[in-house]
């Protein structure tokens, strides 16, 4: 039995994917406390996974990036372009708030974070996706040539 595929077309429903993923880890990350036993609290449990699906719908539109833009500044700065805004915009907001009512937050803090050096140097997991998006970004076009 041969099973084949096109990936161009789940290329186009990645969107759904990530969406899905998007609610799981969400839904993973949310306060509400469910029974375990029950269907929500199964998918709250398993609802990490959407982490995984993100990676792997993510991966799927940068190999698509890559060859579309056969140039490696082409495709590195459309990544950068759709990513950083969103990600530096959220840091900014976070960082001062975080400043202004928690008092744990110093100028050198928000450097780190948006370098996301944060994370590399100090370990701190809370921009973890996006400090390993960006390396992936960097590494992938090299690894696919």
């Amino acid at each position: 039995m041969t099973v084949s595929y096109e990936a161009s077309a789940y290329s186009r429903g990645r969107s759904t994917v990530m969406g899905i993923a998007t609610l799981m880890i969400l839904w993973f990350h949310c306060s509400v406390i469910v029974p375990t036993e029950s269907i929500l609290g199964y998918t709250k449990m398993v609802g990490d996974l959407g982490v995984d699906l993100f990676f792997f719908a993510s991966g799927v539109g940068i190999f698509f990036a890559v060859e579309k833009y056969k140039d490696y500044r082409t495709y590195l700065t459309g990544r950068m372009l759709r990513i950083l805004p969103a990600f530096l915009l959220v840091t900014v907001l976070w960082s001062v708030y975080r400043k202004h009512y928690y008092w744990e937050f110093d100028d050198s803090g928000l450097w780190l974070e948006l370098t996301t050096l944060n994370f590399w140097l100090r370990g701190d997991v809370s921009c973890w996706y996006v400090a390993g998006t960006l390396v992936l970004y960097l590494l992938t076009p090299g690894y696919i040539r």
